[in-house]
């Protein structure tokens, strides 16, 4: 018999959003087709951690902060303890440190998810230049529109998966 496919989603909090609501109706049932399916947040807890929890997928919620600095090292001791066979990473902070454990090899495939537009507008070139970096690596980008894939400069392979409703 085949182990199952252990997939870690990284997300940067559990607080309100469209991200952790997309995870709160997507991982129950990923875990009910058999995917060791885990979640780790960068910091929390948050209203979706309760919810989660009640549904089976327990977060684990690697500091208290977004600004703790020991989060890179959180993120390695995690992956040693608890090996993956992909990493699936949502958001930019998630995406970086994704990234990280990617070129460490401390994983062996890398899936970015991009749920917004890339604007690429004046007033946002911090944004901009981090998200400019941060999707360069990897084994793919996933986003949730062509919209969203197009505007994503990036040389990754990009797969469309469009938000929708479990029937």
């Amino acid at each position: 018999m085949t182990p199952p496919l252990r997939v870690l989603h990284l997300v940067d909090s559990l607080n309100l959003g469209g991200i952790q609501t997309w995870l709160r109706d997507i991982l129950p049932g990923l875990a009910k087709r058999g995917v060791d399916v885990r979640l780790a947040a960068l910091h929390g807890p948050g209203p979706f951690t309760e919810i989660l929890t009640e549904r089976g997928i327990a977060p684990i919620h690697l500091g208290a902060s977004k600004w703790n600095i020991a989060l890179p090292g959180l993120l390695s001791a995690l992956l040693r303890e608890s090996p993956v066979d992909v990493l699936h990473s949502h958001g930019v902070p998630s995406c970086w440190l994704g990234q990280r454990a990617f070129a460490r090899k401390q994983v062996p495939t890398l899936v970015q998810h991009v749920h917004h537009l890339y604007q690429g507008q004046h007033g946002q070139a911090l944004q901009n230049q981090l998200e400019r970096f941060v999707y360069r690596r990897g084994s793919a980008l996933v986003t949730c529109s062509h919209a969203v894939a197009e505007s994503v400069p990036t040389v990754l392979p990009k797969h469309v998966i469009y938000n929708g409703v479990d029937t």
